[in-house]
């Protein structure tokens, strides 16, 4: 509203008061809904990268135990080695990291917190790949046996 005083045209000493104080209470409950879903954007980020993660170290896992011809788990299931034609491939989790260690240390997935294997027969592997982050914590259990070489 704009009223005239005087040859003046402007808002009054109420309304711009009142406008001022309106503001100030709707600001900080617009900050405060922002800010709730950042961190709720940023939490579901978290697990799906904590899912992501726990993927691709199973996948890098498969590939090698599907091809390969002997598997050894060591270390009460702490580690697990894989051998194939060519090489012997082991499979460990160092700083939160699961590493691929053939001829070279490779990292190959970043917050996996462990992973346990258990020879369930000569051919067969059961693999848990487990990453937390924060409190929470995501668990892929996989089994496996060697791919038949005759097929192939």
């Amino acid at each position: 509203m704009q009223y005239k005083y005087n040859g003046t045209i402007g808002l009054t000493m109420v309304e711009l008061l009142l406008s001022l104080g309106l503001f100030s209470i709707s600001l900080p409950v617009l900050l405060l809904i922002f800010s709730t879903a950042h961190q709720l954007y940023e939490g579901y980020q978290a697990r799906m990268d904590s899912q992501y993660s726990c993927r691709c170290a199973l996948y890098w896992i498969m590939e090698d135990f599907r091809t390969g011809k002997d598997f050894e788990v060591l270390e009460n299931g702490s580690r697990l080695r894989i051998v194939n034609d060519k090489e012997s491939i082991l499979y460990y989790v160092e700083n939160n990291n699961l590493f691929r260690h053939s001829t070279t240390k490779m990292p190959v997935a970043e917050l996996i917190s462990q992973i346990s294997c258990q020879e369930l027969s000569p051919q067969t592997v059961e693999i848990i790949i487990e990453s937390t982050i924060g409190s929470q914590a995501y668990r892929l259990v996989t089994r496996s046996s060697f791919r038949n070489q005759d097929d192939a």
